[in-house]
């Protein structure tokens, strides 16, 4: 809690806004039934979150890779359709190629 109050003062101090509205809080722990409580900035509380995407790699408490393979093999899997779908329209070979390696 320390830190968050010595950003909150760093930002002030750099004139530096904090939007507490898109602020979310991810409290990273591998210790079972740890009590969860948010904190506040600015007297406004900051919502506590289980899992957050940044920069496309979802991270969650545990910092585990399931969710990350869910979503490769999801989108690995509607790839593959549309291209199963582009050969059943007779495409020529190279049109197909070019998707294929395109993705």
């Amino acid at each position: 809690r320390g830190v968050v109050n010595y950003f909150v003062e760093w930002c002030g101090l750099n004139y530096l806004q904090l939007n507490t509205d898109k602020t979310k809080e991810l409290m990273v722990d591998f210790r079972r039934g740890t009590p969860l409580s948010s904190d506040s900035i600015n007297g406004v509380d900051v919502q506590f979150t289980r899992e957050y995407k940044y920069l496309g790699v979802f991270l969650d408490r545990k910092l585990g890779w399931s969710r990350n393979i869910e979503a490769l093999y999801k989108k690995g899997q509607s790839w593959l359709y549309f291209l199963r779908r582009l050969c059943s329209f007779n495409t020529c070979s190279k049109m197909l190629q070019m998707f294929y390696q395109s993705v």
